[in-house]
């Protein structure tokens, strides 16, 4: 069962409204519209019939941003804003010479990022994974890797962290044996890492890798080994501190005799969950502590394989984002909306306008009028590896038109029905985008400037502190010169109070002399001076 087949993606807006996405049985791009109580409002086929592959993300801003490749080859990009869907063509792909598999769109911050791999259908060995960046006023393509994976493409997965930067994790075959690999994509660069970096180890083969980024930053990578006869899953992390710079932690999970495959990672209030399969059946770990330790989740049990979907998930519901983050999780749609290993269980009732048993009776025939589609660009555009084309992503200051063939005279009769002024809104929502951007350029820019400054200030302390040191040396070295000269000093004046003392004994015998000499007589001075100094 090829749990990771791309076409199921539930969205959850900020008012807690869901839109549920997903391929009809004729290759349609067809969503079912739930209000915030889990009643079905309406299911619109979208894009009609043929359909390759699609891809679709939400914004903060509760608009939705769906990228296809029709089976003539065009990637169409759609935007959904206020109740209205936008449409443009931007670029012509060979579906006639290439193979595309795993169309993936992002918005990160105010960029639009696709991704895609293709092979030639010659040399269907060489798969090469694709980067294309919209910015406000232009596309740029990269091509990230050429890989060659074996007999088949595995799917990749991105994700990207707080500062905007992209990561990436696939498989590519090693000497013979598949290996699981990184690389990342620098938001403040525009680049994407020179060499990706091998992060599985054993000399086993390494399948169904999956990435996810935590709340935290934190990187996590869990993938499946084939080891003899043995499925075993392996995971790692790549802490965000810097002290870890690329150092991959590998963690030890609990031992599962089953053979495990599929794994998925997510975050639900507040704790980290690996799902996997095992046994047809879907089962659990799961972590308090950010990754650093895993057990079973014993909330999860007998739930069959057959009776979930993988889920591409994404939510601006504030209440849920405090504590959670998913990207991707098995679910249930049949009756109710079910996410295994958090607390979502919505009841689905269907309205009495609106029912799923309605989308057999419809024809085929889009639910969207004149007030629902128009182009976001007048004309289609290559988008090449040297040229950018300008174009504004935010251009939706044109007028809808009808539902399928975007005739000017849907155009015209919208315009006349309809007072409302797009340009106008999304002119000021453009203008407040900017304000924004200025701030935090500013608030980026006086912080750094306040950083260099404090590292400055602290240099100058620590010079001064080090001059302090050298003080403290030089008076501790005066204290000692000064107490050697202290006892110098002392000894030559008792050597000098030693002198005085014989030079008063010596003036004394000299005084004596000269009393002997006056007062006797010559012939015994010269005996009695001598028994002066006897």
């Amino acid at each position: 069962m090829a749990l990771y087949f791309r076409q199921n993606y539930l969205l959850r807006t900020s008012n807690n409204e869901f839109y549920n996405f997903y391929f009809s049985n004729n290759r349609s791009v067809v969503y079912n519209h739930y209000d915030n109580k889990g009643t079905l409002i309406e299911t619109t086929t979208l894009i009609e019939n043929n359909i390759m592959d699609f891809s679709i993300d939400i914004d903060k801003n509760d608009r939705f941003h769906l990228l296809c490749i029709t089976k003539k080859g065009d990637l169409q990009y759609y935007i959904y804003v206020n109740g209205k869907w936008l449409k443009n063509t931007l670029t012509k792909l060979n579906v006639k010479s290439n193979h595309y598999k795993y169309l993936t769109v992002k918005f990160v911050k105010n960029s639009i990022h696709i991704f895609y791999s293709y092979s030639n259908l010659i040399n269907s060995q060489i798969w090469t994974i694709v980067h294309i960046v919209g910015y406000k006023d232009k596309w740029e393509k990269k091509n990230i890797i050429s890989i060659t994976p074996g007999k088949f493409m595995s799917p990749f997965f991105i994700d990207y962290d707080k500062f905007d930067n992209i990561h990436l994790i696939y498989s590519n075959m090693y000497k013979g044996i598949q290996h699981i690999y990184y690389t990342s994509f620098s938001s403040f660069l525009k680049r994407w890492m020179p060499a990706p970096k091998k992060i599985s180890d054993l000399s086993a083969d390494n399948i169904h890798p999956y990435m996810f980024i935590d709340r935290r930053n934190t990187v996590h990578v869990v993938w499946s080994i084939l080891d003899h006869e043995k499925i075993k899953l392996q995971y790692k992390q790549l802490p965000s501190s810097k002290n870890y710079k690329n150092n991959w932690k590998n963690i030890k999970l609990p031992s599962i005799s089953s053979k495990c495959t599929f794994p998925l990672v997510f975050e639900s209030n507040n704790n980290l969950k690996i799902q996997y399969k095992a046994n047809n059946q879907l089962n659990s770990l799961i972590s308090d502590n950010y990754g650093a330790t895993w057990h079973i989740d014993e909330s999860i049990n007998n739930i069959s394989i057959d009776d979930i979907t993988f889920i591409e998930y994404g939510s601006n519901y504030n209440v849920e984002k405090l504590n959670s983050k998913i990207n991707h999780i098995y679910g249930d749609f049949k009756e109710n909306i079910i996410l295994y290993g958090t607390n979502l269980l919505m009841k689905s009732v269907k309205s009495s306008n609106h029912s799923l048993n309605n989308l057999s009776s419809m024809n085929n025939k889009t639910r969207l009028d004149s007030t629902n589609r128009t182009d976001i660009l007048p004309n289609k555009h290559t988008i090449s590896h040297t040229n950018t084309i300008k174009i504004n992503l935010d251009n939706s200051n044109r007028q809808p038109s009808s539902s399928n063939d975007f005739k000017e005279q849907g155009i015209k009769s919208f315009v006349s029905k309809n007072n409302l002024n797009i340009d106008s809104m999304l002119s000021k929502a453009k203008r407040e985008s900017e304000t924004k951007n200025n701030i935090e350029e500013n608030i980026y820019k006086n912080v750094k400037e306040l950083d260099e400054k404090i590292v400055l200030k602290k240099n100058d302390f620590n010079k001064i502190i080090k001059q302090l040191e050298n003080l403290e040396l030089l008076i501790e070295k005066y204290k000692e010169e000064s107490k050697e000269f202290t006892e110098t000093l002392e000894a030559i004046k008792e050597k000098n109070n030693l002198n005085d003392s014989q030079i008063s004994e010596i003036q004394s015998q000299i005084s004596e002399i000269k009393d002997i000499i006056s007062n006797s007589n010559k012939s015994n001075i010269l005996e009695r001076i001598l028994n002066i100094f006897k």
